[in-house]
Protein backbone atom coordinates (compact mmCIF):
# COMPACT_ATOMS: atom_id res chain seq x y z
CA UNK A 1 0.00 0.00 0.00
CA UNK A 2 1.02 3.15 -1.13
CA UNK A 3 -0.28 4.55 2.72
CA UNK A 4 2.43 2.17 4.29
CA UNK A 5 5.57 2.78 1.84
CA UNK A 6 4.78 6.85 2.68
CA UNK A 7 5.07 6.05 6.37
CA UNK A 8 8.11 3.93 5.86
CA UNK A 9 10.06 6.74 3.70
CA UNK A 10 9.07 9.04 6.50
CA UNK A 11 10.68 7.04 9.10
CA UNK A 12 13.48 6.74 7.08
CA UNK A 13 13.99 10.92 6.62
CA UNK A 14 13.34 11.51 10.08
CA UNK A 15 15.84 8.87 11.07
CA UNK A 16 18.77 10.14 8.98
CA UNK A 17 18.06 13.93 9.54
CA UNK A 18 17.88 13.66 13.02
CA UNK A 19 21.20 11.31 13.37
CA UNK A 20 23.12 12.92 10.48
CA UNK A 21 24.14 10.05 8.73
CA UNK A 22 24.56 9.22 5.53
CA UNK A 23 22.50 6.61 3.67
CA UNK A 24 24.04 3.19 2.55
CA UNK A 25 26.08 2.84 -0.39
CA UNK A 26 23.47 0.53 -1.93
CA UNK A 27 20.37 3.09 -1.51
CA UNK A 28 22.17 5.81 -2.95
CA UNK A 29 23.33 4.33 -6.35
CA UNK A 30 19.99 2.49 -6.30
CA UNK A 31 18.06 5.90 -6.55
CA UNK A 32 20.68 6.93 -9.49
CA UNK A 33 20.52 4.13 -12.05
CA UNK A 34 18.13 3.14 -14.32
CA UNK A 35 14.89 4.47 -14.42
CA UNK A 36 15.90 7.28 -11.60
CA UNK A 37 18.13 9.08 -13.37
CA UNK A 38 17.18 12.84 -14.41
CA UNK A 39 20.22 14.15 -15.55
CA UNK A 40 24.15 14.16 -14.05
CA UNK A 41 23.71 14.78 -10.24
CA UNK A 42 26.26 15.69 -7.78
CA UNK A 43 29.06 14.81 -5.55
CA UNK A 44 31.16 15.52 -2.46
CA UNK A 45 34.11 16.02 -2.00
CA UNK A 46 35.09 12.20 -1.68
CA UNK A 47 33.46 11.30 -5.34
CA UNK A 48 30.17 10.17 -3.56
CA UNK A 49 26.78 10.79 -5.42
CA UNK A 50 24.59 13.15 -2.71
CA UNK A 51 21.77 11.35 -1.05
CA UNK A 52 18.39 12.24 -2.06
CA UNK A 53 17.47 13.06 1.47
CA UNK A 54 15.69 15.83 3.45
CA UNK A 55 17.73 17.74 5.69
CA UNK A 56 15.29 18.30 8.41
CA UNK A 57 13.63 15.75 10.78
CA UNK A 58 10.24 17.09 10.45
CA UNK A 59 9.50 17.09 6.72
CA UNK A 60 6.61 15.11 5.91
CA UNK A 61 5.45 13.02 2.87
CA UNK A 62 2.44 14.35 0.48
CA UNK A 63 0.37 12.47 -2.22
CA UNK A 64 -0.31 13.48 -5.87
CA UNK A 65 -3.64 11.56 -7.02
CA UNK A 66 -6.05 12.16 -10.01
CA UNK A 67 -9.31 13.81 -9.64
CA UNK A 68 -9.95 13.05 -13.60
CA UNK A 69 -9.65 9.58 -13.81
CA UNK A 70 -6.60 7.09 -14.33
CA UNK A 71 -6.02 6.82 -17.42
CA UNK A 72 -5.82 10.91 -17.87
CA UNK A 73 -3.13 10.27 -14.41
CA UNK A 74 -1.45 7.85 -16.76
CA UNK A 75 -1.14 10.27 -20.05
CA UNK A 76 0.02 13.22 -18.01
CA UNK A 77 2.69 11.06 -16.00
CA UNK A 78 4.14 9.55 -19.70
CA UNK A 79 5.04 13.32 -20.58
CA UNK A 80 6.32 13.90 -16.52
CA UNK A 81 8.61 11.20 -17.08
CA UNK A 82 10.16 11.90 -20.68
CA UNK A 83 13.07 14.33 -19.47
CA UNK A 84 14.01 10.69 -17.76
CA UNK A 85 13.15 7.85 -19.65
CA UNK A 86 13.30 9.19 -23.51
CA UNK A 87 16.17 7.20 -24.55
CA UNK A 88 15.28 4.36 -22.44
CA UNK A 89 14.56 0.35 -23.65
CA UNK A 90 11.04 -0.35 -24.00
CA UNK A 91 11.22 -1.99 -20.58
CA UNK A 92 12.26 0.65 -18.18
CA UNK A 93 9.43 2.93 -19.67
CA UNK A 94 6.98 3.88 -17.08
CA UNK A 95 3.82 1.31 -16.41
CA UNK A 96 0.86 1.33 -14.79
CA UNK A 97 0.25 4.04 -11.73
CA UNK A 98 -3.08 4.65 -10.11
CA UNK A 99 -4.30 8.18 -9.68
CA UNK A 100 -5.94 6.88 -6.20
CA UNK A 101 -4.68 7.92 -3.18
CA UNK A 102 -3.14 4.60 -1.21
CA UNK A 103 -2.42 2.13 -3.49
CA UNK A 104 -0.01 -0.17 -5.01
CA UNK A 105 1.47 1.99 -7.41
CA UNK A 106 1.61 6.14 -6.98
CA UNK A 107 3.55 9.62 -6.72
CA UNK A 108 4.73 10.54 -3.15
CA UNK A 109 6.53 14.04 -2.58
CA UNK A 110 8.65 15.89 -0.19
CA UNK A 111 9.27 19.54 -0.25
CA UNK A 112 11.57 21.94 1.73
CA UNK A 113 9.72 25.37 0.85
CA UNK A 114 12.21 28.33 3.19
CA UNK A 115 11.86 32.29 2.89
CA UNK A 116 8.42 32.35 2.06
CA UNK A 117 6.76 33.01 5.63
CA UNK A 118 9.58 35.57 6.57
CA UNK A 119 9.99 37.39 2.91
CA UNK A 120 6.85 36.35 1.07
CA UNK A 121 9.27 34.34 -1.61
CA UNK A 122 10.81 31.48 -1.79
CA UNK A 123 14.53 31.06 -0.90
CA UNK A 124 15.48 29.56 -3.52
CA UNK A 125 19.05 28.35 -2.35
CA UNK A 126 17.41 26.52 0.70
CA UNK A 127 13.99 24.82 -1.00
CA UNK A 128 14.00 21.82 -3.02
CA UNK A 129 11.32 19.39 -4.18
CA UNK A 130 11.43 15.76 -3.99
CA UNK A 131 9.39 13.44 -6.07
CA UNK A 132 8.86 9.42 -6.61
CA UNK A 133 7.17 7.92 -8.72
CA UNK A 134 5.78 4.14 -8.30
CA UNK A 135 4.82 2.02 -11.56
CA UNK A 136 3.73 -1.84 -11.20
CA UNK A 137 7.04 -2.47 -12.30
CA UNK A 138 8.57 -0.87 -9.38
CA UNK A 139 10.85 -4.01 -7.27
CA UNK A 140 10.53 -6.29 -10.69
CA UNK A 141 13.71 -8.00 -11.05
CA UNK A 142 15.40 -7.04 -14.82
CA UNK A 143 16.95 -10.31 -16.88
CA UNK A 144 20.68 -9.14 -15.35
CA UNK A 145 19.34 -9.89 -11.92
CA UNK A 146 18.82 -6.10 -11.49
CA UNK A 147 15.79 -4.87 -9.26
CA UNK A 148 13.70 -2.10 -11.00
CA UNK A 149 13.75 1.40 -9.56
CA UNK A 150 10.76 4.11 -8.89
CA UNK A 151 11.26 7.16 -11.23
CA UNK A 152 13.08 9.63 -9.03
CA UNK A 153 12.69 13.53 -9.67
CA UNK A 154 14.58 15.70 -7.47
CA UNK A 155 14.90 19.41 -7.96
CA UNK A 156 16.95 21.56 -5.90
CA UNK A 157 20.34 23.14 -5.30
CA UNK A 158 21.93 20.40 -3.83
CA UNK A 159 21.93 18.38 -7.38
CA UNK A 160 23.51 19.50 -10.84
CA UNK A 161 20.92 20.60 -13.20
CA UNK A 162 19.17 22.89 -11.40
CA UNK A 163 18.22 26.38 -12.05
CA UNK A 164 16.07 28.03 -9.37
CA UNK A 165 13.41 27.76 -6.90
CA UNK A 166 10.62 30.66 -6.71
CA UNK A 167 7.14 32.69 -6.42
CA UNK A 168 5.24 32.58 -3.40
CA UNK A 169 1.82 30.92 -2.32
CA UNK A 170 -0.65 33.21 -4.32
CA UNK A 171 1.33 33.03 -7.80
CA UNK A 172 2.78 29.50 -6.92
CA UNK A 173 6.03 27.74 -6.02
CA UNK A 174 7.99 26.57 -8.88
CA UNK A 175 11.10 24.55 -8.58
CA UNK A 176 12.99 24.79 -12.16
CA UNK A 177 15.85 22.38 -13.71
CA UNK A 178 17.20 22.16 -16.93
CA UNK A 179 15.06 19.35 -17.86
CA UNK A 180 11.91 21.30 -16.62
CA UNK A 181 9.67 22.61 -14.26
CA UNK A 182 7.39 21.57 -11.74
CA UNK A 183 4.66 24.10 -10.00
CA UNK A 184 2.14 24.28 -6.92
CA UNK A 185 -0.65 25.88 -6.82
CA UNK A 186 -2.91 25.56 -3.76
CA UNK A 187 -3.72 26.80 0.21
CA UNK A 188 -3.03 26.15 3.47
CA UNK A 189 -6.49 24.41 4.80
CA UNK A 190 -6.17 22.95 8.33
CA UNK A 191 -3.14 21.24 8.82
CA UNK A 192 -2.24 20.43 5.23
CA UNK A 193 -1.19 22.06 1.97
CA UNK A 194 -3.37 21.05 -1.07
CA UNK A 195 -3.98 22.21 -4.13
CA UNK A 196 -3.20 21.27 -8.14
CA UNK A 197 0.60 20.51 -9.49
CA UNK A 198 1.88 21.20 -12.79
CA UNK A 199 4.68 20.24 -14.15
CA UNK A 200 6.81 21.88 -18.46
CA UNK A 201 9.34 20.27 -19.96
CA UNK A 202 10.52 19.87 -23.82
CA UNK A 203 8.18 17.30 -24.41
CA UNK A 204 4.69 18.72 -23.08
CA UNK A 205 4.33 21.33 -25.29
CA UNK A 206 3.86 24.20 -22.31
CA UNK A 207 2.29 23.60 -18.65
CA UNK A 208 -0.20 20.77 -17.58
CA UNK A 209 -1.51 19.28 -14.81
CA UNK A 210 -0.63 16.60 -13.58
CA UNK A 211 -2.99 16.35 -10.65
CA UNK A 212 -4.06 17.54 -7.06
CA UNK A 213 -1.82 16.84 -4.31
CA UNK A 214 -1.63 17.27 -0.20
CA UNK A 215 0.91 17.41 1.83
CA UNK A 216 1.47 18.25 6.34
CA UNK A 217 1.89 22.37 5.69
CA UNK A 218 4.45 21.89 9.07
CA UNK A 219 6.26 19.63 6.98
CA UNK A 220 6.82 20.97 3.65
CA UNK A 221 7.44 25.11 5.09
CA UNK A 222 9.96 25.87 6.57
CA UNK A 223 11.38 29.28 8.30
Amino acid sequence: MLTRRLFILTLLVSVLAGTGCQPKKGRTQRQRIGRAVRGPVSYDQFGMPRPFQSSSAATAWGEVTSDSGDQNFQNELYFFALPSLANMPSEEQLGYVSGQSSQQTGVAFWGEVRGIFSQGQVDGARSRLHIEVYDDRYGVTRADGSTREQLVVHIGADQQGFVRAYGNMQQGITFEDVYGSVTLRGSIQGQYFVGEIYYANQYSGGSRRLGRFSVPAQGFFFN
